[in-house]
């Protein structure tokens, strides 16, 4: 195992990336910028941006794919966010009752799985028609 690829983010050097994800049914890879206040679709081989669209909050962090769409964290609105690939927002829910700091954002095909950095907990989290069942896992 070694280093395969290294990019600058999309805005560099003003860039302040922080969430990624794959998308495996389009085989692109998401990037979020905090500073750009934008959402990046990259070519995981070279790089390039294919295209951007607004971020659907402040504080993009977390993100993930289910399915055909996206799901990111916004940290600084404490909400859970489900948007297209072309930036139109689906859904939100308000997480705040996970704490302060939700960050870390995958699934597994059937739950989203939320970090949360200041209670260190791990929440899983059922995103059928709404996300409404909440398991808690702590970190000891």
């Amino acid at each position: 195992g070694g280093q395969i690829n290294v990019w600058t983010g999309p805005t560099s050097p003003n860039a302040a990336p922080h969430g990624c994800a794959f998308d495996p049914s389009a085989g692109n890879l998401w990037l979020s910028d905090l500073i750009a206040a934008a959402i990046f679709q990259l070519n995981p081989t070279t790089g390039a941006v294919i295209s951007s669209f607004a971020a659907p909050g402040v504080d993009v962090r977390g993100m993930t794919f289910v399915g055909q769409d996206l799901w990111v964290i916004d940290l600084a609105t404490l909400t859970l966010i489900r948007v297209t690939t072309t930036g139109s927002v689906v859904d939100t829910f308000d997480i705040s009752s996970l704490g302060n700091e939700p960050e870390g954002l995958t699934n597994d095909g059937q739950y989203l799985w939320i970090t949360e950095r200041e209670t260190e907990t791990i929440y899983q989290i059922d995103v059928g028609p709404i996300p409404v069942e909440l398991m808690e896992f702590v970190i000891e």
